[in-house]
């Protein structure tokens, strides 16, 4: 009989050990939870001031995209009289050749 006593107390301890060790690890996930709510509101704040920059920068005169602003490969085109044929390429490939001084 002391052998039966001596197994339930072993597994009565063992179950209370894991019964401690789910608490903590239930309270380290609620805290970590709090911790990745925090860090995501702290990001879309982030992003929302972000995109508020972008914008206001796009309006920017002078700025690729923005209001007033002109292609570089278009003001090139006026600058380089030997590059005009390059108008009739697609824009990618005409960008390449006047980077690379085509024409010339």
């Amino acid at each position: 009989m002391s052998g039966f006593n001596s197994l339930r107390d072993n597994m009565f301890d063992a179950y209370s050990t894991e019964l401690e060790a789910l608490d903590l690890r239930s309270e380290a996930t609620a805290d970590r939870a709090a911790e990745i709510a925090d860090t995501t509101d702290e990001l879309a704040a982030e992003k929302k001031t972000i995109d508020e920059k972008l914008a206001d920068a796009e309006d920017l005169p002078g700025r690729p995209g923005g209001r007033g602003a002109r292609a570089p490969a278009d003001l090139a085109l006026r600058l380089d009289p030997d590059a005009r044929f390059a108008s009739r390429l697609r824009p990618g490939r005409r960008r390449d050749l006047l980077r690379n001084g085509a024409g010339r």
